[in-house]
């Protein structure tokens, strides 16, 4: 029976036979969702091949949340809670999880890392063993950054995302970059020569940005195609085009969603593309973002360079 993450359980602590080679770490960030952060736990630890050290990050430092995952039952996982002294957003907290995966392996016998959603469980109990065997399938020969189950490709033409059509969905599917809560399975070792996620993004982003990296750095990164496919059915998406981003429905996330987008195709692609980006940012923000001064701020801040916490998610 799959453990839950609703029964009780101990850290096993350093050292633990748990950690061993050609495995996997997971990382969570949470932030005042800990109902949802302990689905995503039970969905992690009932996984065919479950990770050998799930970081819990709590972006909150919430001793509730902090009791809860002690409390949870992983005879086959090392639970580890580490909590930040304010609210680093999803960026600083997965390099927080980074981090403290270093201090629990020390030795980087741990070869992959996944990035996990507190509120986005994992589909079901074989997504990992797929990935892996994924990840075993493209891995000979090449460098591979990382393995997931949806993405899309970067057009440096039109300087956007490309959303690939369900008939390429087959199969390794090459891609520039992992989308949030598909399931990222990153190589450590790569993710260590790349310098981690950046954390002055915040919020907002940080795959893109990862994933351009990765690339400009020589790595590979594929989806799985099939996995893919089989997602697009569940919601509904087959044989739609290319999809119309659904504008954020808050004033802090049109904020993040148009300053990083220009700070990271301004860095990892070129100037060119970054003006095309503000253009287009503007102009759809006039046709129908509620909350267009925040844009504005978030594309002007971008062009300024500044970074960090630029406006308090509310």
């Amino acid at each position: 029976m799959a453990p839950t993450a609703l029964e009780g359980g101990i850290d096993p602590g350093p050292g633990s036979e748990l950690i061993h080679h050609r495995t996997y770490a997971g990382v969570v960030v949470t932030y005042q969702r800990p109902e949802w952060l302990l689905r995503s736990i039970d969905a992690a630890l009932g996984q065919t091949i479950p990770p050998a050290v799930l970081v819990v990050v709590d972006n909150d430092a919430d001793p509730d949340v902090r009791s809860r995952v002690e409390r949870v039952n992983a005879p086959n996982t090392r639970l580890h809670y580490a909590s930040t002294t304010s609210n680093l957003g999803p960026a600083g907290g997965l390099q927080r999880g980074l981090e403290a995966l270093a201090q629990v392996d020390p030795e980087g016998r741990i070869e992959h890392v996944l990035f996990l959603d507190d509120d986005n469980p994992l589909p079901a109990p074989d997504t990992v063993a797929r990935l892996l065997q994924l990840r075993a399938e493209v891995g000979k020969g090449i460098r591979v950054g990382a393995v997931g189950i949806v993405g899309a490709r970067w057009d440096d033409r039109r300087a956007c995302l490309r959303r690939l059509s369900d008939s390429e969905l087959s199969g390794a599917v090459p891609i520039d970059y992992i989308g949030g809560g598909s399931a990222p399975l990153y190589d450590r070792a790569a993710l260590d020569e790349v310098g981690g996620v950046d954390v002055s993004l915040f919020f907002g982003y940080e795959e893109l940005d990862l994933g351009l990296r990765l690339r400009g750095a020589g790595f590979a990164l594929y989806a799985h195609g099939d996995m893919w496919r089989q997602q697009r059915a569940r919601l509904g998406r087959l044989g739609r085009g290319q999809s119309t981003r659904t504008e954020p429905e808050l004033p802090w996330r049109s904020y993040y969603s148009a300053r990083n987008l220009v700070l990271i195709v301004r860095a990892q692609r070129s100037f060119r593309q970054a003006l095309q980006v503000t253009v287009r940012q503007i102009l759809g923000g006039l046709r129908r973002d509620t909350h267009f001064r925040s844009r504005v701020q978030g594309l002007f801040d971008a062009w300024l360079g500044r970074r960090g916490v630029g406006m308090l998610p509310r």
